[in-house]
């Protein structure tokens, strides 16, 4: 979840709030901020989970 958190935080128009209840996950939400995706990486996101052409409702991922 940490690297997709990480994949949506990288732009700066898009809010990514994440759902963490358990004191170690608020820690491993904060360690996001650490993790570095290559282009290919960021490619293989940005394929599998394409930006809308349109508005559309937030999806829970």
């Amino acid at each position: 979840m940490q690297v997709l958190l990480a994949w949506t935080v990288r732009e700066k128009d898009i809010i990514s709030i994440p759902k963490a209840v358990q004191e170690n996950h608020i820690y491993e939400n904060a360690e996001t901020g650490g993790i570095f995706l290559s282009k290919e990486e960021i490619n293989a996101l940005d394929s599998e989970f394409p930006a809308p052409n349109t508005k559309v409702w937030l999806d829970i991922v």
